[in-house]
This record gives C-alpha cells, structure tokens and sequence, in this order.
C-alpha cells in the first residue's frame, strides 16, 4: 500500500487510525498518523509520506493518510477508529491559542457499496494553557476521535472517503479552522472464495522459430481475480513494473536473460490464499554461426581448369544451423573456368535467425608448359648451332591457351661452370617484337630463335618472364659444348 503525497489547510494535526473486525476475520489494518500546523494566511502545508505495507504503523509521525480495514468476507461488518491530535508548529503567533479547545467533526463522503457510518466518540482537543510556549514538534496529550463502521455487501476492493474540520481559538484572538480528508479502503471476498487468479505470460520473440535475438528478453504478465490479486511472483525471470497489486487486474514486464532455453513461471496469489500460475519457455540466441573455409583456403592461386572441390562448414552452439551455403554446395568442384580473381562467399543462419558472412578469394591463372623439344633436361647442344626455345601457356590438361598478349621477356644467363653456376655474362634480353621471338597463332605457341655461334663452352640459364595473368618460366638449364 503506496501513499500520496497531500496538502493539508489546517495547522498540523496527527491523526491515528485503527481497524478492529466485528463477525469475520480481519486480515490487516492500518494506523496513521497526520500533522499539520495553523496559520492565519491558509497556505498549504506539505505533508512528507511514508509508504505502508498494510502493518500497524506504529511509528513517529508523519504517517501516510489512509486507513486500510483489510479484507472481510461478504456481510460482515468491519470497524476501525480514527483519531487526530495536533502537532505544535511554531509560526509567530499563528497558532491555536494557549488553553484553546479544539473542536472536530467528521463528514463521511459516501463511495459504493455503502453505507460508511462515521460516529464521533470524542469531539474536541483541549490544549494546555501553555501550548504557546511548547517546543517545535510537540504533539498534543488530547485528541478527538471517531469510529468507522461499514457492512460488506460487495465483492471487491473499496475507497471511501471521511472528510474532517477542526476549529478553535487562535493565538491572539479570532478562529482558526481548517480541514482534511482520510481514506478508508477495505476488500471484500467471497463467503467462499475458492476461484484462484488467471495468469497469462506472453513472449514475442523476435527473431525466427520462436527464439530471441536480443539479450535480455521482455515480456509481459496479466494477472486476475474474481476478488483482488494480492501478490505476483516468479522463478526463472525477473518481474519488473508491476502495477494493480490489490484489485482484480495486475500487470507486469517480466526479462529473462542469458543464452539457451528457459523455463519461467509466474504465480499470483489472492487474499483467499488461492494459487494460479502460468509457464512459459523462453529461448535467446544472440550469437551468429560460425563459418568455416577450407578449400579454397584466402588467397589460393589455381591453375585453369584445374579440378578442385569446396570444403566448408558451419557451426552454431545456441539454436542450430538452418542453412549453410556458398557459390557451390559443399564438396562440388568451385570455379576455375576463367583466368581471374574470385570471391568465394559462405553465408550462415542459425534457427533464430542470427546471421554470418565468411569470404575467401582466390586466383585462376595458366600454367607455364615448355620448354619444348628439342630442349630436353641434361642434353648438351653444339656451339654455332641455331636453338629454338618453345613454350606455351595452358590450363591444367596442358591444353594450349591463346597467350598472343603475354608480352614475354627472354633473359639468358651464363656461362656457369657445369654443372653448378659460378658466375659469367648475361645475354641481352630478347622481348616481343624483337628478332628471333615470334608468336605462332595456330599452334598458341612462342619461339625464340637462340643463336648460339660465338658463345663460349658451358651452361646457360634461361627464364621467360611474362605480363600478369601470365606465368613466368625458368630458369631452364642448356649445356653448350663445341663438339
């Protein structure tokens, strides 16, 4: 039970109310106490609240304003009793006068159902002749009092409302009066209340299957009862905002949080003791698969044509895999049709909905086939002789690839003491267009005519260096000898 903050236009005065049950049980009851103190100018005086929870409020004032009779069952009366004292609040001569008799009357302003019945048993306060001179703070010894009765004809939970005016002699002369109002709430049940409170969980997950992916997930609790909801609990989440505890439709936002599947489970109670519940399972992924790439690995360089198969996979610890695709299924051959640079792309979604993106490139390019007869490893050519140094650009069936604008350089290097390199001249280089280099269209070949006369005995370094995407060659090892 909450208070409100409120403004009083009488000077401070503690009111004590009390419940006692006549013919039924009494679950609780409230006592409080109000202070306000005089002044001739009418302002309001603002009134600290402190919240109650239903107990007898036994305390120092200022208490909260309301008098809680509790819960009785149909047809049964319940009382309590009010009580105001006066609290001394020095504010110049603006105040009851010393030995002052106060005199109070109540005004029950009638809710539904009714009737409340207000009787006054004590009607004044009596001050002492030096009230005037008493400490800031001090409570009056006297106090005027009234008894509350009202007969329960309706299920539910009930506001009244008791209205009061106190007035007396002020210091200095003239009257002062001023006045406030108290609320008195009860509920009532059934004779026989065993109906027990509905209670409903909803989750809108939102991401795919059912599952969340967001971290902590929210949703709400509907919670009611025939008579009131008087508490609201759960296990496996977090209730939060609950609004409507003591009537007959109570709200809440209930988070869960942490990866996996959770169970969460809401029960309400009513003041009849009375249990209902509702379930709910609850499951949160917010953590993308996994990808692997293996084949082709980033940056792997292949050969045209050259048969070579995907190997990826995909992992997820939460939901599971709903799909894991690329550019082909997994263990089909990738693409190596065209010289070029691919992009080979994995995408992954787990079950909820939670999405990754894993790319890999790699290069297609031909391969360097030559040299060609009659060059052949270890063979010795004649000095003066004329060699034809043939090669070709092919896939990876070393079928011949048009290369017409490889622009190939040819560099010779020697002569190397036979058969480890130890130093000697290097040949000028020979490029396309140069004398002796060709390219031969039909048969997607290149020629260079190497003449040899003049050059001296011994072995000779040859490499064939190209544009991009061509491969370069070398170094082919030629052994020239004068006889």
């Amino acid at each position: 039970m909450g208070s409100t903050r409120k403004y009083w236009k009488w000077g401070w005065v503690a009111l004590v109310l009390s419940a006692v049950l006549a013919g039924s049980i009494l679950a609780g009851c409230g006592l409080l106490t109000k202070q306000m103190t005089g002044n001739t100018s009418g302002s309001l005086n603002p009134l600290d609240e402190l919240q109650g929870d239903g107990d007898i409020l036994t305390g120092p004032p200022p208490l909260e304003d309301t008098l809680n009779l509790g819960t009785v069952t149909v047809g049964n009366t319940v009382k309590g009793t009010i009580r105001l004292y006066i609290l001394r609040k020095q504010q110049g001569q603006n105040t009851f006068a010393d030995g002052a008799t106060v005199t109070v009357a109540f005004d029950p302003k009638q809710g539904s159902p009714g009737p409340l019945v207000v009787t006054v048993t004590k009607g004044t306060i009596s001050l002492p002749p030096n009230w005037t001179k008493q400490d800031n703070d001090t409570l009056s010894v006297d106090y005027a009092e009234a008894s509350v009765q009202l007969t329960a004809t309706a299920v539910g939970s009930f506001n009244h409302v008791v209205h009061f005016d106190a007035s007396g002699d002020k210091s200095g002369g003239d009257t002062l009066t001023r006045g406030g109002n108290i609320n008195v709430r009860y509920t009532v049940i059934p004779a026989s209340d065993t109906e027990p409170p509905r209670v409903t969980i909803t989750f809108t997950p939102d991401g795919k299957n059912g599952w969340f992916v967001t971290d902590p997930a929210c949703g709400t609790v509907v919670a009611t009862d025939n008579v009131a909801v008087t508490s609201l609990e759960a296990t496996g989440g977090e209730l939060s905002n609950i609004q409507g505890l003591g009537t007959t439709h109570v709200t809440a936002t209930i988070c869960v949080t942490g990866e996996g599947t959770h169970t969460v489970t809401v029960t309400a109670k009513d003041a009849a003791g009375n249990e209902g519940s509702d379930e709910e399972e609850v499951k949160i992924d917010t953590i993308p698969p996994t990808i692997t790439i293996t084949t082709p690995p980033n940056g792997a360089e292949y050969i045209l044509n050259e048969p070579v198969y995907a190997d990826y996979s995909c992992s997820d610890d939460g939901s599971g895999i709903a799909d894991c695709s690329g550019p082909v299924a997994n263990g089909d051959p990738i693409y190596t049709s065209a010289v070029g640079t691919y992009n080979f792309r994995v995408t992954a979604e787990d079950v909820a909905g939670n999405t990754s993106k894993l790319t890999h490139t790699y290069s297609v390019v031909l391969k360097f086939y030559g040299l060609l007869p009659p060059y052949a490893t270890g063979r010795k050519y004649k000095i003066g002789s004329t060699f034809p140094i043939k090669w070709q650009y092919t896939d990876y069936y070393n079928v011949p690839q048009d290369s017409a604008d490889a622009k190939p350089t040819v560099s010779i290097q020697g002569p190397y003491t036979c058969p480890a390199p130890s130093g000697g001249t290097t040949s000028l280089p020979a490029t396309s267009g140069a004398s002796g280099l060709r390219y031969d269209a039909a048969a997607k070949m290149w020629i260079y005519t190497w003449q040899t006369k003049g050059l001296k005995q011994g072995c000779y370094d040859i490499n064939i260096d190209s544009v991009d995407p061509y491969p370069d060659g070398g170094p082919f090892r030629v052994n020239l000898v004068t006889r």
